[in-house]
Order: C-alpha cells, then sequence, then structure tokens
C-alpha cells in the first residue's frame, strides 16, 4: 500500500515547516528511503498532526522539519502534548530532556545521553512499566562536525531473522535490568521480557544483569545482538538544527554515532498515544 497523504501540499511563506518521510509499505524499501510529505504553513494546524500521526501509525517513524529559530523547542513540544502524553524522566518529574555534552558527567561511565559516546541499538526506556510507545527528539543545534548520526532498525526485519527458540525465550523468561541511576524513580532493578506476543521490544543491553541469566536466556540474547550487529539493517539520519524525529519505541531500535562537536544539543521526549488522536490504531 503506498502512503498517500491526508495532507494537500500548501505553499506559504510561513515560518513552521514540516517535512516527513516515510517508506511505500514495502518491507524490503528502508523507512527514510522515500520523501513523503512537506508542507508550509503560518501556524501549528491539525493537518500537522494528523501527518504525523499517519507516519506514526503506518510506519513507526516521522522526521519532521521546523523551518524557524525554535531553541526551546516551543513546536515540538506543543505537538507531543496534543498526540500524546508526555512521560516523566526521572524523579524530579522531568519530561523533556537535554541531550547534550556536560563536562562535569563521567564520559567514560557517566549518563550517555550527557556524553560523547556512541550508544549502540536500544529501545528507551525498557525499565519502565509500560515502556513509552513513542519518543522524540528535536535538534536545537546539530553536530557541526558531522558526528552524533541517528540510526534505526526496523524489529519486523529483527523478528524475521530470530529462530522460533530464541523469540520463545525472549517472549517468556524474565530478564533482570538495572535502573540507571539518572532514571531512579522507585526501583533500583525490575525484571522485564524482552519481547512480547505483539512484536514489541523492550531493550537496553549495557543494564542486563548477565549473571541472572539462564543459559537459554544468554543464547537468545546473543541471537538478538548478532542480528542488531548485521549493518545491512541499518537506517542512518543526519538529523539538521531544526528537525525532529519521532518514532515508535516498541517497533524500532535506535543508536547514534559518537558525536564530534560538544555543542550539539538535543531535546528529548517521550510519550504514550492520546487515545483520541490515534484511536483504534494505538492498541499495539
Amino acid at each position: 500500500m503506498n502512503y498517500q497523504s491526508t495532507l494537500s501540499n500548501v505553499q506559504t511563506s510561513g515560518s513552521w515547516v514540516f517535512q516527513g518521510y516515510k517508506h511505500s509499505g514495502n518491507p524490503e524499501r528502508g523507512l527514510l528511503s522515500n520523501p513523503g510529505t512537506i508542507v508550509n504553513i503560518e501556524k501549528y494546524s491539525l493537518d500537522v498532526r494528523h501527518a504525523v500521526v499517519d507516519a506514526l501509525t503506518i510506519y513507526g517513524v516521522a522526521l519532521c522539519k521546523v523551518n524557524c529559530a525554535d531553541p526551546q523547542g516551543t513546536v515540538f513540544q506543543q505537538l507531543v502534548s496534543e498526540i500524546g502524553q508526555a512521560e516523566t524522566h526521572d524523579s524530579l518529574g522531568k519530561k523533556v530532556w537535554d541531550i547534550k555534552y556536560d563536562s562535569s558527567v563521567n564520559q567514560k561511565v557517566g549518563t550517555r545521553s550527557l556524553t560523547l559516546r556512541e550508544f549502540e541499538m536500544h529501545t528507551d526506556a525498557c525499565f519502565e512499566s509500560p515502556a513509552p510507545k513513542y519518543i522524540g527528539m528535536y535538534v536545537v543545534q546539530e553536530d557541526a562536525l558531522g558526528g552524533g548520526i541517528s540510526q534505526m532498525i526496523d524489529g519486523r526485519k529483527v523478528l524475521a531473522r530470530l529462530s522460533n527458540e530464541a523469540k520463545h525465550t525472549l517472549k517468556t523468561k524474565m530478564y533482570k535490568v538495572r535502573v540507571p541511576q539518572e532514571f531512579l524513580k522507585d526501583q533500583d532493578y525490575v525484571e522485564i521480557p524482552i519481547l512480547d506476543s505483539y512484536g514489541n521490544f523492550r531493550l537496553r543491553r549495557e543494564i542486563i544483569v548477565r549473571e541472572s541469566c539462564s543459559a537459554d536466556q544468554l543464547e537468545a540474547l546473543d541471537q538478538l545482538e548478532s542480528i542488531l550487529n548485521d549493518e545491512s539493517l541499518v537506517e542512518s539520519v543526519f538529523l539538521r538544527t531544526g528537525w525532529m524525529l519521532l518514532l515508535d519505541n516498541h517497533k524500532l531500535f535506535h543508536a547514534r554515532t559518537e558525536v564530534k562537536d560538544k555543542n550539539r544539543h538535543l531535546l528529548r521526549m517521550r510519550f504514550q498515544p492520546n487515545a483520541r488522536v490515534f484511536g483504534a490504531a494505538m492498541i499495539h
């Protein structure tokens, strides 16, 4: 099924531009391979919201562009507030998280989003129950040196490569994971399945307590990690200043390459879908 935008291409002198990229529905094609719609509008509208919701519902990803100076991410935060319910990151109730180099943070073992380190394929907040369905990132300032490239892997392609035995183990066995210090709320550790019956993943490899895993759990995990290390599955995009990337945190894995510019700055929000906006499509 080819994607047909519900929007008409309105070309105006407006200051807000949203650009979404989706694939045609062919699973062999990349999520970001074909441009979808480019809409120039003078003010935020329902058309913009509908386009983003369509992209997230059908393809699991929307890449958008705000063509105006918006260092506070006002447009980004408004969009998230209208299509979902923002979740807190930590015990302080922080809903908007800065992804930016912090010289006071240990660059080898400190909070990953505050370092320059690369981040391997993962899903966000796998230790939350439920884990956020969607995440969004808005670029306040891009990496001027070309680092911090965003990468994704479609979970459907991962599922197709997993053995039945591995899928069964990932679904039925509970994995003990450590809640990162910066995201602590009330528990230091939680136990979660890596996969559910709807093909939703929850994974951050570095916080899994491998010492508590059985042999079959480790074998299934090794198989999953091997698939995620296959570069042929990876789709990459360099996020420019003013762009926002929203994706299905249950269906897609994401990562980033090493950051080169210490001034690179993104804002992140995690959210559950608004039932009135997403309708029946939000169920899984």
